[in-house]
């Protein structure tokens, strides 16, 4: 796993892909078997308003689509924690691309 983004290097590690569905379910961002928006904006709270701080601007509805499109893109096998790791990675993606847009209007 790379420390840093919690996106695995062997994709194929089961335990490790299920350590990330652990963390997704013990911060409320996996509720029910779907994705809770609000609570990985809660989650988010900090990084975003850090972005807002430096003067960054963040289209919060857009963002909302996006974190909602996470729940969308996944395989939906729910066996060996496949589901939740794919939720992970979009989620890493979305937020990787605001960060980036972020430092671009700078």
């Amino acid at each position: 796993m790379r420390n840093t983004e919690m996106i695995l290097e062997d994709e194929s590690d089961i335990k490790k892909k299920c350590t990330v569905e652990c963390l997704l379910l013990g911060y409320g961002m996996i509720k029910d078997g779907q994705l809770d928006v609000t609570s990985v904006l809660d989650f988010a709270k900090p990084m975003l308003e850090h972005i807002q701080q430096e003067g960054g601007e963040i289209d919060e509805e857009n963002l909302k689509e996006n974190i909602s499109k996470c729940s969308d893109t996944v395989s939906g096998e729910e066996e060996n924690c496949t589901s939740s790791y794919e939720t992970w990675v979009c989620l890493h993606d979305v937020m990787t691309k605001l960060m980036a847009g972020s430092k671009n209007q700078e």
